[in-house]
């Protein structure tokens, strides 16, 4: 669902009402219009542009804002692919390793063949299973590293107490 505005009117209604609340106008026509869909396309772009400008500057959080927007308003744009790599790309950068190759693979679901894409996915999957395999690490780690710091410590007090008590 997206918020579209009445070309009769200027009320902001949804793409899923019948008609216009304020006007009466079908959102049929409102949809169906030309008018109505360079604009969208136009605000798609603006987010688009935006989207990128902000995410090689470092804005994250307003990229991914930028691209849900792109998506949002125009999910068939011609640079579709393109908004869900980015948005991948950024989710990445976020920390969220799933959403990232989820929004990846639609990517790859729109165009099977870009490249871009199916390198990223690739580079997604082993950063997962890296992050997968450090996490096993760890706890096969800190068992033993537990149970050594316990002995030591064990160990400290028993030379502690005879060297207090055997004064």
């Amino acid at each position: 669902m997206s918020i579209i505005e009445c070309y009769e009117c200027g009320k902001e209604i949804s793409d899923k009402a019948i008609a216009c609340p304020k006007c009466g106008c079908p959102v049929g026509d409102i949809v169906n219009n030309p008018d109505f869909q360079e604009q969208s396309l136009e605000s798609a772009n603006f987010y688009q542009d935006r989207g990128i400008q902000r995410m090689e500057s470092g804005n994250n959080q307003g990229a991914l804002s930028d691209f849900e927007k792109v998506i949002s308003i125009v999910p068939n744009h011609p640079l579709i692919q393109e908004t869900y790599l980015n948005l991948g790309f950024v989710q990445a950068r976020l920390g969220n390793s799933a959403k990232a190759l989820e929004s990846n693979n639609k990517a790859i679901e729109i165009n099977p063949r870009y490249k871009e894409a199916l390198k990223n996915k690739e580079l997604l999957i082993q950063g997962i299973k890296r992050e997968q395999l450090w996490q096993g690490i760890s706890k096969v780690l800190l068992v033993p590293i537990g149970i050594i710091i316990f002995a030591f410590a064990r160990i400290a007090l028993k030379v502690l107490f005879r060297s207090i008590f055997s004064s």
